[in-house]
């Protein structure tokens, strides 16, 4: 038995529920009634619609993470363009291919010095230091008091003393390699504790990179005791930094570094109190976040992407100086057994000139100026009377016909021969869309004059380890870095032309010197290995370059290198931050290497 009322009420909810779209949306329904009286008050309807519609769209912004249009000026969001795979480790003893670990790495563990771009010596942990003999074998260094680990202990001579032993363990003979500069100068340097703050360095031998070569980031003992050498490359501490910097490392969440100011930092605190630092695998993600303010900074984009921000008025774009410690070059592959076409020096020399360095300049956003040589122009070091072979076409064909090297027509295409055979050879490269547009001016540059030239782009990981470690390749376009000292024997004597030493080309150079042997007996040496070891053989900077005649050094050895034009110097690169315009006070002028970009770190802020 239905009571009554009960089922009157489902009657009607059930004529409601049939009968329901006639009464919202026929004439004199709800909606006909809603528009009909919206159009009666107009405009004073269309203000209430889209002030509702923008206060939703601001909830929305608010929600996510659009930083700069939130307003936001204590946490400044950078975005990092790293390509595929994130971070492995931040360690300032271990050598890594990723920009990025430099960067973090040398933000979070400061050094006992720096050298600056003209060779001096600035100080960081350490407040002092002086030389305690004439030969400069003895430094006494004075550390400061004041300064904290991030974890809250106290930085003591301990951590210095710790991180040397790392050092030259890594360095051990076990290890099979010197697996950097830095393990190589610990494996010839005695460091002694003189007290918590005061540390003697005693070198087997004279050393005038000696400064440079200490400029490593500093790890602390506390968490050093807990790690054993064979795991050291991916303890967990890699993942989780505890330096002395500016910064403390917070957090690694998928894509997202966050890092926090840090507190006790015995300099001049942070103005900003967090900085978060996005990894794009490519740049249309990281372009498209610095317009639509989900980043303030795209970090060093590439010529497109600078071209694209260019008509932004609201993106500025900052730029270093010069990095005279790099330059990208095109190695040609000299090893016995390599290409034959190589061997002969006049071909090197063709290619030389033949290609346009301006028009590389001029279509590369991040390059800078020409590379002259080994050795920088801004160096005291420099020999600015040494053969260069710069952009000359005339000169090039000349050289190439010398050399037997005719042009002939072959299907509507003019190649070089010589009897039957064309001269031609490959470009290896890292793909990535600078190295894309040196790559094609080269191919087209030395294609005019008959060279024909195919370019093979790699991955990172193919091009350093299949390639550059092996030496299999034709001619590589490659960058590499350099010490600010002069000394390249890690680069050019003929005891680095197999890896891990950086004497990409494999060359020897055919100019020898006679020398007093150990056995007190005269014997023929590499004029430019003997150049180069001149060049470390004294404090001196006269000394150390030579000035002609029987004295040798870094003057001779610019003069035989780029007589005999192993490789083609390009250019010495710039860095570029695109940066939104609120962010004021960053410095780009001190740096030296793309690592630096965080030494102005602690005078940034946003308006």
């Amino acid at each position: 038995m239905i009571i009554p009322h009960k089922e009157n009420f489902i009657i009607k909810t059930r004529n409601f529920l049939w009968n329901y779209p006639d009464k919202l949306f026929s004439r004199g329904g709800f909606f006909y009634s809603v528009y009909e009286f919206y159009k009666m008050v107009r405009p004073f309807s269309h203000i209430f619609i889209f002030s509702v519609i923008f206060i939703l769209l601001g909830v929305f912004i608010s929600s996510t993470d659009f930083q700069i249009v939130q307003g936001q000026t204590h946490t400044l969001v950078e975005g990092v363009i790293t390509g595929a795979g994130g971070l492995s480790r931040i360690n300032p003893l271990l050598p890594t291919n990723k920009q990025l670990e430099n960067d973090l790495a040398s933000l979070l563990y400061l050094p006992l010095m720096r050298v600056n771009s003209s060779g001096e010596v600035k100080t960081v942990l350490a407040y002092s230091w002086e030389q305690l003999d004439e030969e400069g074998l003895e430094y006494k260094f004075y550390l400061r008091d004041d300064v904290y680990w991030h974890d809250g202990e106290r930085f003591t001579a301990d951590d210095v003393v710790a991180t040397f032993e790392v050092l030259k363990a890594l360095g051990g003979e076990d290890q099979g390699v010197i697996v950097s500069k830095n393990a190589e100068l610990a494996q010839e340097v005695e460091l002694t504790k003189i007290d918590n703050y005061t540390i003697v360095f005693k070198l087997n031998e004279i050393l005038p990179t000696f400064f440079e070569d200490v400029t490593f980031g500093i790890l602390p003992k506390h968490v050093l005791d807990e790690i054993s050498l064979s795991t050291f490359s991916w303890a967990k501490f890699n993942l989780q930094p505890n330096g002395t910097g500016p910064f403390i490392f917070k957090s690694l969440k998928d894509n997202r570094i966050t890092l926090v100011a840090n507190d006790k930092y015995f300099l001049k605190k942070p103005k900003i109190s967090k900085i978060e630092i996005i990894m794009f695998e490519d740049g249309d993600k990281a372009v498209e976040a610095l317009k639509f303010g989900n980043i303030h900074i795209l970090t060093d984009p590439s010529t497109a992407i600078v071209s694209d921000l260019n008509n932004w008025s609201n993106v500025n774009k900052v730029q270093s100086a010069n990095l005279y410690r790099r330059y990208l070059g095109l190695y040609f592959n000299l090893k016995e057994g390599g290409p034959l076409v190589f061997q002969d020096k006049n071909i090197r020399q063709a290619i030389s000139l033949a290609i346009n360095r301006e028009t590389i300049i001029e279509k590369v956003a991040n390059a800078g100026v020409e590379a002259m040589g080994p050795i920088s122009k801004n160096s005291w070091a420099y020999n600015e009377n040494a053969t260069r072979y710069l952009y000359d076409v005339k000169k090039a064909a000349e050289l190439l016909d010398e050399a037997g090297w005719e042009q002939k027509e072959i299907g509507g295409r003019i190649v070089r021969m010589k009897d039957d055979e064309i001269l031609r050879f490959e470009i290896s490269y890292l793909d990535k869309y600078d190295r894309n547009i040196v790559a094609d001016i080269i191919q087209s540059d030395l294609e005019k004059l008959g060279i024909i030239v195919n370019i093979d782009p790699r991955t990172s990981s193919d091009l350093n380890e299949a390639l550059i470690a092996t030496r299999n390749f034709e001619a590589v376009l490659y960058g590499v870095e350099t010490s600010i000292d002069p000394d390249r024997i890690r680069l050019w004597h003929s005891k680095a032309i197999n890896y891990p030493g950086l004497n990409i080309s494999s060359y020897i150079s055919n100019k020898t010197a006679a020398v007093i042997g150990d056995s007190g007996e005269i014997e023929r040496v590499s004029l430019l290995d003997a150049s180069l070891e001149n060049g470390l053989s004294s404090l001196d900077r006269e000394r150390r370059n030579g000035s002609g005649g029987l004295s040798i050094g870094y003057l001779k050895f610019q003069e035989i290198l780029l007589e005999d034009c192993p490789v083609v110097f390009l250019y010495h690169p710039l860095f570029t931050y695109a940066a939104h315009s609120r962010v004021k006070g960053i410095d780009l002028s001190d740096m030296t290497a793309p690592e630096d970009r965080y030494l102005s770190v602690t005078e940034w802020y946003i308006e």
